[in-house]
């Protein structure tokens, strides 16, 4: 882990300085730069959208910072956003949604804070007085929480539990032993417990509203022909092979999809 987190100034600096690029030249930079495992950097920071990174419509990333920085966007306000104070966001707002859901991009220019909602998606499930949360990334859970105490200060966070998906050394925690103990990913129990917590991931994943599928989950956009191109495009920059241990299955993706 320690690797991805200190890849994450040469990243930003490799797409602000030369983007747009490719992933196989977002690795080739990185790898350059010093960076250990420039696939797990891209995997952790761009698929798993833990970065203001966005994707183009060629498949190519940007550094949304620098892309979007000083640009002047226009939006024609219709009645209900003028009377509940808010934004509809339809595309010509749309990659500024991604950049809000990273620091420190949660407010806008006169410090007012953001807050991004999106219809059918933000109802998270409602137990009496107690609201569980659940997300598909470190920002997004970190914005969620922020909203939700700046929405009511006394709010009593009861229980915080992240499990990012990764790769083998993320069983380390489950797995006791000291730093001498490596885990073995051919090891039958390391083998089996990480396929277990993979294809949970990808269950949770099919049903969770994706950023760079426009808000869709990865079931609707199957479902949907105007969304399904997009779909095939971000499976198909998922990692593949060898490179994809430890992470989610794409043809196992495709297969619940309907897409093989």
């Amino acid at each position: 882990m320690a690797a991805m987190v200190d890849a994450a100034e040469p990243l930003s600096t490799i797409l602000a300085e030369h983007g747009p690029l490719g992933e196989d030249e977002i690795k080739r930079r990185l790898r350059g730069g010093g960076v250990a495992d420039p696939d797990a950097v891209v995997y952790d920071a761009l698929h798993m959208l833990n970065s203001p990174a966005g994707q183009l419509t060629d498949d190519r990333w940007v550094w949304l910072p620098t892309l979007l920085g000083g640009r002047v966007f226009t939006h024609r306000l219709e009645a209900p956003e003028v009377a509940h104070d808010m934004l509809t966001v339809l595309p010509d707002l749309g990659a500024l949604t991604d950049l809000f859901e990273h620091e420190p991009y949660h407010r806008f220019a006169d410090g007012a804070p953001v807050t991004v909602l999106m219809v059918d998606y933000d109802d998270e499930l409602l137990e009496g007085d107690e609201l569980r949360v659940e997300t598909n990334s470190e920002n997004r859970m970190d914005s969620a929480l922020s909203t939700l105490k700046r929405l009511d200060p006394g709010v009593e966070i009861l229980d915080d539990t992240r499990e990012p998906v990764g790769d083998v050394r993320d069983l380390s925690d489950r797995f006791p032993g000291d730093d001498t103990d490596a885990l073995d990913p051919d090891d039958p129990e390391v083998a089996a417990a990480l396929d277990e917590y993979v294809r949970e991931y990808e269950t949770h994943w099919l049903d969770q509203p994706i950023p760079a599928l426009d808000g869709y989950t990865p079931r609707q956009a199957a479902d949907d022909p105007t969304r399904r191109g997009d779909l095939i495009k971000l499976l198909d920059s998922f990692p593949a092979g060898v490179g994809a241990r430890g992470a989610m299955d794409v043809d196992r993706l495709r297969a619940a999809l309907g897409l093989m």
